[in-house]
């Protein structure tokens, strides 16, 4: 039975499915063929293919929940990515990219393409500079950069997150196309942390031109539809409760509670606990 990991972004709220990940890494559960991680999932995905878990902890209880990464008084960049990536991910805690390029496991990163609205995944098999598909990431318009919403380089193509690639509903078709019978959603979305649903992100599309507006209205729809397959094993961990986090959180005490609420939901999971080691 082929396995697959989805693991869906949200940007701060993204701590939740890093305890996930971090509880997996704890775990004695047989890791996966395959992992989907979007957005601000993806740095963390990386940490658990290279083995490299204790970042985990390092990166997302120390170095995000700070005004270097977020900052709304720096309104023309108030996510820095470059911090992130640069100063956090390379400099004091530096990935092993090329161990993730060696890995067993094969991991998709969904990015959105910033002119046509089309999600394309790259694999960490790609050939692809595994840096620039992090940075493209967590590379989210308006917020990463005000004056553009282009996003990231990617070989000569700019992409970046979007609202339905950061979701994991889309990315169960994916699973099932490259095999997976067996999927494990790790989300952190509660409806009562999202009250304006995809309103902004479809105002948002609506702003781009028809080819890009067409596509992410399409893939909201789909998002907003989804239905669980019948022919595959699914398996979600979730929030129960409102998780009380917003996209932009920088309490740090805050995003140790969700983090653990994440690693908690993650360990005591019974459907986990029954996959064959």
């Amino acid at each position: 039975m082929k396995t697959a990991w989805i693991f869906p972004g949200g940007s701060a709220r993204a701590v939740y499915t890093a305890g996930a990940l971090y509880a997996l890494c704890n775990m004695n559960i047989k890791e996966p063929d395959m992992i989907i991680a979007a957005s601000g999932s993806a740095p963390t995905s990386i940490c658990y293919v290279t083995g490299q878990h204790e970042i985990i902890l390092k990166v997302w209880l120390e170095s995000l929940s700070t005004r270097k990464f977020v900052s709304l008084w720096r309104f023309w960049k108030i996510l820095d990515i470059d911090y992130l990536v640069d100063d956090v991910l390379k400099g004091k805690n530096p990935l092993d990219m090329e161990r993730m390029t060696r890995s067993d496991i094969v991991v998709y990163f969904p990015l959105t393409n910033s002119r046509t609205g089309k999600i394309e995944y790259f694999s960490n098999r790609a050939g692809v500079n595994m840096w620039e598909i992090l940075r493209a990431s967590i590379s989210v318009p308006i917020f990463t950069n005000l004056f553009s919403v282009r996003g990231s380089l990617v070989g000569d193509k700019f992409f970046s997150d979007s609202s339905p690639a950061s979701r994991f509903q889309l990315h169960v078709k994916k699973a099932i196309s490259e095999g997976a019978t067996r999927i494990v959603v790790f989300d952190n979305w509660h409806n009562d942390d999202n009250p304006t649903t995809y309103f902004i992100s479809k105002a948002f599309a609506c702003l781009h031109g028809p080819e890009f507006r067409r596509n992410q209205l399409s893939y909201i729809n789909e998002v907003e539809n989804f239905s669980i397959p019948n022919n595959v094993e699914f398996i979600k961990i979730e929030p129960k409760l409102k998780l009380g986090m917003s996209r932009l959180e920088i309490d740090n005490a805050n995003a140790r509670r969700i983090f653990k609420r994440g690693y908690d939901d993650t360990l005591n999971n019974d459907k986990l606990k029954e996959i064959p080691a």
